[in-house]
């Protein structure tokens, strides 16, 4: 049941929170949750309690821009040679044979509001369309396929995304919540949502989330995640861990930073 390992590295709101955390002993120190991540990941390990495990690497340029995302199937690349785009291509790594493609669109601030995914035949999977609020976060990512579509709104305050509303076929499916512990900095560039962890999807949140509670249009709770933290002394995650109380399931992964 490992929930993440064959999902696309769709980074919405659910996907970026949901990889969090570490032992409940643990003590964290207050650090300042306005300071800027200066270090960028280098790789996650992830144990999952069906035995299974994970593994996600990131590279950069000079500029700090993604350059190559892998994990252990795939490893995609991005070009950001071609004005107001970012191209980019996924391969698996056992043939090094290309089987999807990325061409995003970017807006007059660099960020990605558009990104058509072609399949290795030229046929579009899928678009995804985003649109950003004055500060620069994420405010509404929008999917649509051949057969069905999705919109995701999200709310930001004071930096932290606090909810988010995901509707399928422009009717509400369901809601998210999040709750904070202020000390527990956001050094893992989670921005709420976008495709990929990268700045061209926006400003990064400023704290991760330590609870989602999932719920219906009844109010009935549909997915509940408790999420803990282990950091260094600069108050960087080292260690994170998510939690499924609903079903005890559980996620143990550690970070490398370059």
């Amino acid at each position: 049941m490992k929930t993440m390992k064959n999902l696309p590295i769709v980074l919405a709101a659910l996907f970026m929170f949901l990889m969090a955390s570490c032992k409940k002993d643990n003590t964290i120190a207050p650090v300042d949750p306005t300071q800027p991540t200066t270090k960028k990941i280098a790789k996650m390990e992830s144990n999952y309690s069906d035995g299974s495990t994970e593994y996600n690497a990131y590279n950069y340029d000079t500029q700090g821009r993604l350059t190559s995302y892998e994990d252990d199937d795939d490893v995609t690349t991005f070009d950001y040679s071609t004005p107001n785009k970012v191209l980019a291509t996924r391969k698996k790594r056992t043939t090094q044979v290309a089987n999807q493609f990325y061409e995003c669109d970017l807006n007059d601030k660099g960020l990605v509001q558009k990104n058509v995914i072609k399949l290795a035949d030229g046929r579009i999977y899928g678009e995804y369309r985003y649109t950003y609020d004055d500060a620069g976060y994420i405010k509404t990512e929008e999917g649509i396929f051949l057969d069905y579509s999705f919109k995701n709104e999200y709310d930001i305050v004071n930096g932290n995304l606090t909810n988010y509303r995901v509707y399928r076929n422009n009717v509400l499916d369901r809601t998210t919540t999040y709750k904070y512990d202020k000390t527990v900095k956001n050094t893992l560039g989670w921005r709420g949502a976008g495709y990929w962890n990268s700045s061209v999807f926006g400003k990064e949140l400023k704290n991760a989330a330590t609870e989602t509670i999932t719920t219906d249009t009844n109010g009935k709770i549909t997915w509940h995640i408790k999420l803990s933290y282990e950091t260094d002394a600069q108050g960087y995650i080292t260690k994170f861990e998510r939690n499924y109380p609903q079903t005890g399931f559980w996620e143990k992964t550690t970070v490398n930073y370059q």
